[in-house]
């Protein structure tokens, strides 16, 4: 199985030189959902396989356009390394699969906004 629209898929995301004691960000989404279309970070694992990683460069200021409708939950977990200008990002596809129904209306709902009320810093209030 690969990553395409409408699969449920498990990643695991860490920057390089991340400050020490970082943990390792987990990310769950339904892949293809964003009313936008596909941020660049989904298009960088369209047709991935479980198992596969790679490893992404980042300008720092770009995040936002980069992870798309995902930054909003992204923003909260990942722990930045220094003021490198650059950020290398290893991501590891841990899991693909068949979400329930269920699961692709309630990803469609959230979808509409993420509801974090402006705590996040991502500009959403």
């Amino acid at each position: 199985m690969h990553i395409e629209n409408l699969k449920k898929i498990e990643l695991s995301l860490h920057f390089e030189a991340q400050p020490e004691g970082a943990d390792i960000c987990q990310l769950s989404f339904i892949y293809g959902l964003s009313r936008s279309g596909l941020c660049p970070f989904e298009e960088a694992l369209h047709q991935k396989k479980m198992g596969e990683s790679l490893l992404l460069v980042i300008p720092r200021n770009g995040l936002p356009e980069f992870f798309g409708h995902l930054y909003p939950e992204l923003c909260g977990k990942l722990k930045l390394p220094g003021d490198a200008a650059d950020l290398v990002l290893n991501v590891s596809v841990k899991a693909i699969e068949t979400p329930e129904d269920r699961e692709i209306v309630q990803a469609m709902a959230q979808s509409v906004g993420h509801g974090c009320g402006g705590s996040c810093d991502c500009g959403c209030s």
